[in-house]
């Protein structure tokens, strides 16, 4: 592993460790995953409309191809209002290829943010605060 990786990767982990929010908390009944999330239409349509049209490197975040690992949702605050967080990553590139979602409670609402080397993308037109909810901050 070169050095370049292996420190995004550590700086990937702290990020993680520090990705939800105090506020954070499972939805009752526990977590949901994002595969889950896309067996719902509505989700599915949400997902698709916030992520607009991809280049060809993001299509694995095509609803219709998501194949990569990501843990269970929370539920965070964002400035008084609930969305459930969830997180996914490209298969065999996650240290690279990080995406994470914010979904309003009746799934209508998505924001999005996909974080590569250098890069952080938006998805949704999510506010300030959002933006900090979506990256950990």
């Amino acid at each position: 592993m070169s050095v370049r990786r292996l420190s995004f990767a550590i700086a990937s982990a702290i990020a993680l460790l520090l990705a939800a929010p105090a506020s954070a908390q499972a939805p009752k009944g526990g977590g949901r995953y994002l595969h889950d999330l896309m067996k719902q239409p509505t989700y599915r349509d949400t997902w698709t409309r916030m992520l607009g049209k991809l280049g060809p490197r993001e299509s694995w975040l095509k609803a219709d191809k998501l194949a990569g690992p990501g843990g269970p949702s929370t539920i965070v605050t964002v400035g008084g209002q609930s969305f459930e967080r969830v997180d996914t990553c490209k298969r065999h590139d996650c240290g690279d290829n990080q995406f994470y979602a914010l979904f309003s409670p009746d799934g209508r609402e998505a924001l999005g943010v996909l974080i590569q080397p250098g890069n952080m993308r938006f998805f949704g037109h999510p506010s300030e605060e959002q933006q900090r909810a979506l990256v950990g901050r």
